[in-house]
């Protein structure tokens, strides 16, 4: 199921737990604004895959300004043959806004970096307790680590592996990366490299020549996320009202923190906490000192009115199993496990998924447990929020 609907799904879980691992290793989260170890470099990379081309990167002040340009071409095939899909973007940071570039389009966005998810979501969290946290997820998901285990351009990198990705990194930089994800294999490797480099200020603005539009949402920059390019929406489903009907709507985001803070904590997942209210929805990650892993999301049940009929899409596409369509008191309520192979380790990842409609608060909450739990156990769970 490719719409809206699909929230705290196994993969979005697992995605952002790669993200988070890799970030944790390689940016020094308790300093925001300094994301490398290096003041200042620049670096040329080779892409090889499914998309190839050529990828630059400048930077000054330890990552506090950055500069990405990406020239790639991608061949799909149709029923009409072979299509060419070529792409031209800059990623653009200059300290307050963040900067996303179509230079074929010759167009694009910025947002403010208020608006973007940094520091304050790891809760009170310090970088020792994040760099441990990173590990515990590695083992629990069958990633590694080798500290300076190999060279890129002469210099010694730690090879981190999770999840069908691995990536080299040199005092936070990835200096090379290898992702093989659900068919799809993307290559990128430093071909040079200078750090500690005097940067040109001109090239964290904007070109002059390119229309430049403000958004407060990531949501809002749909060409961001290639929506439009991969018919993501169709154009009588996606309106302006999206996020706003997407919100629960009679659920404050507090709220929903203090609640699930409130369920995590009397399971002992005190380890590591995160939330957000960005994408259209609200969601808290919680991580036990052993690697449990347990996550809530909520999104509008009025704009999910349908959630019955697609959970039988959905279990299916996700490949769910002992799953019940049950009431629970004055809750309508889903139990079911998921699984995915990791197709780099060959691993089996499973993990337990509870939807409940909680219609006083116009929400539709979705719990997932990592190792796969009982459907009385994920019940207690949703009980101990206090909804």
């Amino acid at each position: 199921m490719k719409d809206k609907f699909k929230t705290g799904s196994l993969a979005n879980a697992i995605i952002l737990l790669v993200l988070f691992t890799f970030s944790a290793y390689a940016q020094d989260i308790s300093e925001p604004g300094r994301r490398f170890e290096i003041k200042s470099g620049h670096i040329e990379y080779e892409l090889t895959g499914n998309a190839t081309g050529t990828r630059t990167i400048w930077f000054d002040n330890y990552g506090a300004l950055y500069y990405e340009q990406n020239r790639t071409e991608e061949h799909h095939r149709t029923l009409r043959g072979t299509e060419k899909v070529e792409n031209h973007t800059l990623e653009i940071f200059d300290g307050t806004w963040y900067y996303h570039i179509d230079m074929l389009a010759g167009e694009g966005t910025k947002m403010h970096k208020r608006y973007r998810p940094d520091a304050y979501m790891f809760g009170d969290s310090d970088d020792e307790s994040l760099q441990a946290l990173g590990q515990e997820l590695l083992n629990a998901f069958g990633g590694k680590v080798e500290k300076d285990s190999e060279t890129v351009l002469g210099r010694s990198c730690d090879v981190t592996t999770l999840a069908g990705t691995t990536v080299w990194q040199y005092k936070g930089l990835t200096l090379k990366s290898h992702a093989r994800l659900l068919g799809i294999e993307n290559k990128a490797e430093a071909i040079s490299f200078r750090e500690n480099i005097t940067v040109p200020s001109s090239l964290f603005q904007p070109p002059a020549n390119v229309i430049i539009n403000e958004v407060t949402d990531l949501f809002d920059d749909e060409d961001y996320y290639g929506y439009d390019d991969f018919d993501y929406y169709d154009d009588d489903e996606f309106d302006d009202d999206f996020l706003i009907n997407e919100y629960p709507t009679r659920m404050d985001f507090e709220e929903f923190k203090e609640a699930t803070g409130r369920a995590a904590s009397s399971l002992g997942f005190d380890s590591f906490r995160m939330w957000d209210d960005s994408y259209g929805e609200y969601s808290a990650l919680y991580v036990k000192e052993n690697g449990d892993l347990l996550t809530f999301s909520a999104v509008s049940l009025q704009a999910n009115a349908g959630w019955r009929e697609e959970i039988n899409a959905y279990r299916q596409e996700e490949n769910i199993t002992n799953f019940e369509l049950f009431r629970h008191g004055r809750y309508d309520m889903f139990y079911g496990e998921s699984s995915e192979i990791d197709e780099e380790t060959g691993a089996l990842i499973r993990v337990s998924i509870l939807f409940a409609a909680v219609r006083d608060k116009d929400a539709l909450l979705t719990i997932v447990k990592l190792p796969t739990t009982s459907k009385r156990d994920m019940i207690d769970t949703f009980t101990k929020t206090g909804f």
